[in-house]
């Protein structure tokens, strides 16, 4: 027999649980959204790997977790978090970031709308919620990545671009001079492509003017065009050269069945990296050892 007390507080838990039970869930304080701003930044090494960081800003009362990030906009699809399970804390009057990689660039018409972020998050008691947030780009770098990217698109309909492994190496009035191999081949059956000029970079100033250009690589034969593009450094500064995130991505203009293009570059392959690395080390007279 069960006494009288421990039943009497049997039945009051049981009924409290089935109180419970029946109870909704909070709902999510959505006034908590109405502080979120969201801005679009890009660093140097952002850059070269297509990302875009999202700046998230709190200006409301109530601390937020933001759980993950992504980017939506009509000039690219399948964008994708940079890092799957990065969070960040946003107290009030606080800016954290979260970053995007860039899918595949959307060229020709435009579909209607700005960009904006969809951000999942959480409230310090854990409730959850999905808000989409307009993204400010007051520095343009999304329209600048659409512009590259369907630049290097029209270009590659046409033709391949690509650079060899080694830097050639001349002594010229008492200067050691480096030269990048580049071979340009037409695709077969694809548009009419010529390059129009190949830029310098924060490292690599071009021999003999602001600009490489070759008449081989305005007309292009079937088989294509193998051409030098002779330079000297832009400076011998080892620390600069070493810190470098831009000098040896290579910018190139083309003209794509009669239309001009904007730039797009071609990032150096490993081992042409290796070879210029050897060249500066030569000509600027540094004494290390690149292994």
């Amino acid at each position: 027999m069960v006494p009288r007390r421990a039943a009497a507080l049997a039945c009051a838990l049981a009924a409290s649980l089935a109180a419970a039970a029946c109870t909704p869930p909070a709902p999510f304080p959505h006034e908590a959204l109405d502080g979120l701003s969201v801005e679009v930044y890009q660093g140097r090494i952002d850059w070269g790997e297509r990302v875009i960081e999202l700046r998230i800003t709190n200006d409301g009362e109530v601390p937020l977790v933001v759980t993950g990030a992504n980017l939506e906009a009509p000039i690219t699809a399948q964008n994708e978090p940079k890092t799957a399970d990065r969070t960040v804390a946003l107290r009030p009057g606080i800016t954290r970031a979260m970053y995007v990689r860039l899918g595949v660039p959307l060229c020709g018409e435009i579909g209607d709308g700005g960009a904006h972020a969809v951000l999942d998050v959480e409230t310090e008691d854990g409730l959850a919620a999905r808000v989409e947030v307009p993204a400010a780009d007051p520095d343009g770098y999304l329209d600048r990545a659409h512009s590259e990217d369907c630049a290097e698109q029209a270009f590659a309909a046409g033709a391949t671009a690509t650079f060899g492994d080694d830097v050639r190496i001349e002594e010229r009035d008492g200067h050691l001079v480096g030269g990048l191999e580049l071979t340009v081949v037409p695709v077969p059956g694809g548009p009419e492509v010529s390059v129009a000029e190949v830029g310098g970079t924060q490292l690599l100033a071009p021999l003999g003017g602001p600009v490489w250009s070759d008449p081989a690589l305005l007309d292009l034969p079937d088989d294509g065009a193998r051409v030098t593009l002779w330079f000297t450094a832009v400076r011998c500064d080892q620390h600069a050269y070493a810190d470098d995130k831009r000098g040896k991505f290579v910018p190139i203009r083309s003209v794509v069945d009669g239309v001009a293009e904007d730039l797009f570059y071609v990032h150096l392959p490993q081992a042409t990296r290796r070879s210029l690395g050897e060249y500066f080390a030569l000509a600027c007279g540094w004494d290390v050892d690149l292994g």
